[in-house]
């Protein structure tokens, strides 16, 4: 698969006097995101760059963190106190996919890798293509949405529950999945 930037980040408020933020990880286990280094942060919402300066270029990783409940708290090195912290606000945390652990098993899936499949069931009803994922604590769903190649030329969406019993084939190759699933259900 082709080399892309992931998020398995986001900063939140400042947290303290020093230079300290809150920061949410998107990572199965949240404490893997200080694994994952050197890290990229950019803006969620557009800054103007020139207001922000290159302080936040060169920071790479923490240099402290602490588990706050099912949050942490960390500090970067040339953030020093909370006026400079709460520029971090929001910030995403991005590393390059490459940086990810193999998949090992045949039945495991980065949802990046399934982003942009063509969904299509046993009929060969044309459901569109993976928007995105949700996960939703029993199991991961996709959300496909239909384009001009999928039947039916009205704008949809369909939920399709990530299980065994639905998604029969997955081949990253040919950017597709095969689903035991009614169009209308």
């Amino acid at each position: 698969m082709k080399n892309q930037d992931i998020v398995i980040a986001k900063i939140g408020s400042a947290f303290g006097l020093h230079g300290w933020v809150w920061l949410d990880s998107f990572t199965c286990i949240p404490k893997d995101v200080f694994s994952f280094t050197p890290w990229s942060l950019r803006p969620c919402v557009e800054k103007n760059k020139i207001e922000l300066g290159n302080i936040f270029e060169n920071l790479k990783e923490p240099s402290f963190w602490k588990a706050r409940s099912d949050r942490f708290i960390v500090q970067f090195e040339s953030i020093l106190d909370r006026n400079q912290a709460e520029e971090l606000t929001n910030f995403e945390v991005f590393i390059e996919s490459k940086q990810l652990p193999q998949i090992l098993s045949k039945d495991e899936f980065y949802w990046k890798d399934l982003i942009g499949c063509r969904v299509k069931n046993l009929q060969g009803c044309d459901f569109g293509l993976v928007s995105h994922l949700l996960a939703t604590g029993a199991n991961d769903v996709l959300v496909v949405r239909n384009d001009k190649q999928s039947d039916g030329g009205k704008e949809k969406e369909s939920l399709i529950p990530f299980i065994k019993a639905v998604i029969l084939e997955v081949n990253l190759d040919s950017l597709s999945l095969t689903i035991d699933w009614e169009k209308d259900f």
